[in-house]
This record gives C-alpha cells, sequence and structure tokens, in this order.
C-alpha cells in the first residue's frame, strides 16, 4: 500500500504529495485544514499506466475526503487563489493483491498539524452493494435501499466530535467509480457511489470505509 501520510503542500508538484503513476484500484484521501488543487493520472488504452497523463486540475475542498479508483495516481499543490496557504493530504493507494486491515482495537489518540499521527475510536467495515448486512466490522449500522447506491450509517456509540471517514470503492469494472462521504457527524455519516461518464449516476457498489476521532 502507498501512502502520503499528513504531508503538508507547496507551491509546486513534488514526490512526497505525488501517488504514482502505476496501476491502482482506488485511492483514498483526506484533504487537511485548508484546500489545495490536484491532478489525477488517467490511465491509457486498456488501463495502461505507461500510456496515461496526468488530467485537468481540481480544486479540492477543505477538511474533505474522496475516492479514486481505477486510476494511476493523484498528486496535490497548493491551492494558486491563496498562496502561502498550505493543506495537509493524508492518501492511501490500493493495487490489486495488496493488504487492507479492517477492523481491529479501537485506540485513543490525536491527529497533529504538525505531522504526527496516531489512531483515535478507529472503526472499520467492509460493506456489499446490495442490502443492508456489513461483510464486515462492528461499532455501527447502516440502511441502504437496493439501486439508490447511498448507505446512511449510524455509530453504535457517538463520537465526542465529528470523526474522519474514509471510504474505498470494490469494483466499477471499465467505469470510474466514486464515494462521496456526506453528513459526517458525531453520530454517523452517508456515502453516495457514482459512476463515471455522467458523474450524476449513482450505483451500488461493495465498498470499506474507516473513521478515527480527530482532535
Amino acid at each position: 500500500m502507498d501512502q502520503i501520510s499528513n504531508v503538508q503542500t507547496a507551491a509546486d508538484y513534488n514526490d512526497a504529495l505525488t501517488l504514482g503513476p502505476t496501476n491502482y484500484d482506488a485511492i483514498s484521501v483526506n484533504v487537511w485544514n485548508n484546500s489545495c488543487v490536484s491532478q489525477t493520472f488517467e490511465l491509457g488504452p486498456g488501463g495502461d499506466y505507461q500510456l496515461g497523463a496526468w488530467g485537468a486540475e481540481s480544486l479540492e475542498a477543505a477538511n474533505s475526503t474522496f475516492t479514486l479508483a481505477n486510476c494511476g495516481g493523484v498528486r496535490f499543490r497548493d491551492n494558486p487563489a491563496t498562496p502561502g496557504v498550505h493543506a495537509r493530504i493524508v492518501a492511501y493507494a490500493w493495487k490489486s493483491g495488496d493488504v487492507q486491515k479492517i477492523g481491529g482495537i479501537q485506540l485513543a489518540g490525536v491527529h497533529s498539524g504538525t505531522g504526527n499521527v496516531t489512531l483515535g475510536a478507529l472503526i472499520t467495515g467492509i460493506i456489499p452493494a446490495s442490502g443492508n448486512t456489513a461483510t464486515a466490522g462492528t461499532g455501527f449500522s447502516y440502511t441502504h435501499v437496493n439501486g439508490s447506491g447511498v448507505y446512511v450509517f449510524t455509530f453504535t456509540t457517538a463520537y465526542s466530535a465529528a470523526p474522519v471517514v474514509v471510504v474505498q470503492p470494490n469494483g466499477g469494472g471499465g467505469n470510474r467509480i466514486t464515494a462521496d462521504v456526506t453528513g459526517v457527524g458525531t453520530t454517523g455519516f452517508s456515502v453516495t457511489i457514482r459512476t463515471t461518464p455522467d458523474p450524476n449516476s449513482t450505483v451500488d457498489s461493495a465498498f470499506s470505509f474507516l473513521s478515527s476521532a480527530v482532535t
């Protein structure tokens, strides 16, 4: 698993803020503190990253979470509209066959703006495309109407403050699958799975998630 571990953005792209290019199944991203811009590496014909190229820049909002699937990489830099104002990036990229940690002991901890990261009140789960029963994970329940692409989660025990939630969609075939995480609060959150070429189209898809307290 490749990652960017709480790295501060800079005026220009650099290796410390770049994942890829290679063949990733998914990349989960957290943007902390301030906005920034990103570029996604679009795969070439047949999914070959060697024939791909960096795409157009996208503005990422402060304290946002998103997931990219079936892409070759992603990189980050400062928002040019706010020079000298930096975001912090936490990102994880998976390839086929990589180990993905699901479950585990819940720990108390702190995410520090100085670059130190420890886990806190960790909840993880694997969610199937259909139904309302998780494949794995505890500490939550959720509702889902088949065909809606929307999954609404409730924590068994509420957090003392809104957590960070990271979602990784699984599958999607030749389409790019993204996960919008909304309504994150002390008691739960919502996930909407979308697919290209129409970004407004929702689709049921299996995914995994991680939520962790931040103080």
